[in-house]
């Protein structure tokens, strides 16, 4: 019914790099002879860095790592589906691991 379900799931993971790449690179642009004169610059990167490490504690918050669905459906359709998908597993008989 749902077959190549998991591929249709993007971990929230692969973002953890970029957002370490904007924070690096934050951090080495402000040292710049340039940018360390300009106080508007420093802050437009302060800025930006603590954005992207705001968004990794928000991704780290969770108590197992977020997914992105992409496939076809909105929000409420994929919970419904993955509802159904759990139902239709203990009702078979099947045991749901927990972390």
């Amino acid at each position: 019914m749902w077959g190549g379900l998991m591929a249709r799931f993007l971990r929230v993971g692969v973002f953890q790099d970029k957002l370490d790449r904007i924070i690096e690179l934050c951090s080495s642009l402000r040292v710049e002879p340039e940018v360390a004169r300009n106080a508007r610059m420093k802050q437009a990167l302060d800025e930006i860095a603590g954005l992207a490490l705001g968004i990794k504690e928000f991704m780290n918050s969770f108590p197992s790592e977020p997914l992105i669905w992409t496939g076809r459906g909105d929000t409420d359709e994929v919970i419904a589906m993955l509802e159904s998908l759990v139902a239709a597993a203990e009702s078979a008989g099947q045991v749901l691991r927990k972390a």
